[in-house]
């Protein structure tokens, strides 16, 4: 069981994309920086065509920074009318030691406590932690809607007909969006492109909506890079799954061999 155990940790593909995330994306945008220089020609068409994993065949075109933007204050505008606390909450002082007007200072880590007032302090911590949570869903979401902008507006492809995908989605509980541009960003996203394909996509699309003059050999230079350098970060993780993996079987093999087990029964197992 202790190694059934382990095998399910090791399998979590989450353990493998948040490395990838932390990790390996880092540092595929500092190759990135690398590639974007301009040569005074014109763009390679390698640039503006991507092929996915699967064999799928994206044509990418320049997404404008002001699209993605506004579909982000949509996001915002949305919390804001939910009652998000978005601004950063106040508490009520006053100025001169006591002796002025009442004056309302925004709170911060450090103004939280109010000395004879848990009340007051516990109230202030509440409203603290509100809007830091609210805070880390607004960029959540809106980075989230960076990627379904790029991939709605920069990629051109035939979607196949919503039967073909609708069940798969509806499985992993995802709703279907109404408008076509969001579907073919769903397709995209959840059944189309892997971690990989998704992470040199995106790339490539800031390269085009930068409007620099990349030629193919940069842009393929730069592929192989940041497949090399994800390669190497899954090759780590099998090896430490390998390792995991050794040190489970040796306690298994360990238990077993405690005095009394003779015949492989369970331990703890009762006549």
């Amino acid at each position: 069981m202790h190694l059934l155990r382990e095998i399910e940790v090791c399998s979590d593909t989450e353990i493998l994309f948040d490395h990838i995330r932390k990790v390996a994306v880092p540092k595929m945008h500092e190759l990135l920086d690398n590639v974007l220089e301009s040569k005074g020609g014109h763009m390679d068409n390698r640039l503006s065509t991507f092929e996915a994993t699967d064999g799928t065949i994206l044509k990418l075109r320049p997404v404008r920074d002001v699209a993605i933007e506004r579909r982000q204050q949509r996001i915002e505008d949305a919390m804001r009318e939910e009652g998000a606390q978005l601004d950063p909450p106040t508490r009520t002082v006053l100025a001169l030691g006591g002796l002025g007007d009442a004056v309302e200072v925004p709170l911060n880590e450090n103004n939280l406590e109010v000395v004879d007032n848990p009340e007051q302090t516990a109230r202030n911590k509440e409203l603290w932690k509100r809007y830091q949570d609210a805070v880390v869903k607004l960029s959540t979401l809106q980075s989230e809607e960076r990627i379904k902008t790029m991939l709605a507006l920069g990629v051109d492809v035939d979607v196949p007909p919503i039967e073909e995908w609708r069940d798969e989605l509806e499985y992993i509980g995802v709703d279907i969006p109404d408008h076509p541009r969001d579907r073919k960003a769903y397709w995209l996203l959840f059944i189309v492109l892997n971690d990989y394909d998704l992470n040199v996509l995106l790339s490539q699309l800031q390269m085009i909506g930068m409007g620099k003059a990349v030629s193919g050999e940069d842009v393929e230079s730069f592929q192989t890079a940041v497949q090399s350098e994800m390669g190497e970060s899954i090759k780590s993780l099998v090896r430490e799954a390998q390792d995991r993996l050794s040190r489970a079987k040796a306690r298994v093999e360990s238990a077993s061999e405690i005095p009394g087990d003779e015949g492989g029964e369970e331990l703890g197992a009762t006549a």
